[in-house]
């Protein structure tokens, strides 16, 4: 996904009432958190709780949502979770088009073109007309 690799674009998404280098990770470790996500054009703030769902494998709970590749980050769990909010449970987040998560986290517009429809040459028209 276009978005995959930009944490920065995720963790500037979190409601952080203070300043400074510490303020990102003093939020996370409240428990309580705050979400910016634009919901049909317009910025919002979707509140969560840092509990995740789980089940437990092989003897051991393990998260039943995305995780990061590094121990003890979860800000990609509670993007999810403010997510699955937004779109009525984690379920229904596997049956959204990439393009629905990008207009969650951006007011750029968004076009959806199907080029297994068109010729090559009316994709291009398209996408010189949106800019």
């Amino acid at each position: 996904m276009i978005l995959a690799g930009q944490e920065t674009v995720f963790k500037n998404a979190f409601v952080v009432d203070a300043e400074g280098p510490n303020a990102y990770n003093e939020r996370i470790s409240s428990g309580l958190h705050q979400i910016r996500l634009y919901l049909n054009g317009e910025l919002k703030t979707v509140s969560i709780d840092d509990f995740v769902p789980t089940a437990v494998l092989g003897g051991l709970p393990n998260p039943l949502c995305s995780m990061t590749a590094t121990d003890g980050e979860i800000w990609l769990a509670l993007i999810e979770k403010a997510c699955a909010k937004v779109f009525l449970g984690y379920e229904r987040l596997v049956e959204l088009h990439a393009l629905d998560i990008i207009r969650v986290f951006t007011p750029a517009p968004q076009v959806f073109i199907n080029h297994d429809k068109q010729q090559p040459e009316e994709v291009w028209g398209i996408i010189y007309s949106q800019s």
